[in-house]
């Protein structure tokens, strides 16, 4: 799965666009999906 889909398929599971975007992009900052969840929620 692309970043790209990944990202849309977080967003339409009612997720906001920073916290699709970077949990999209999480492995590449060693991050986990979890923690990419809570680190996107304030933005």
């Amino acid at each position: 799965m692309s970043k790209t889909d990944k990202a849309l398929e977080l967003f339409s599971n009612n997720f906001n666009c920073s916290q699709a975007v970077l949990t999209a992009f999480a492995a590449d900052f060693g991050l986990d999906e979890k923690l990419a969840l809570m680190l996107g929620t304030s933005f």
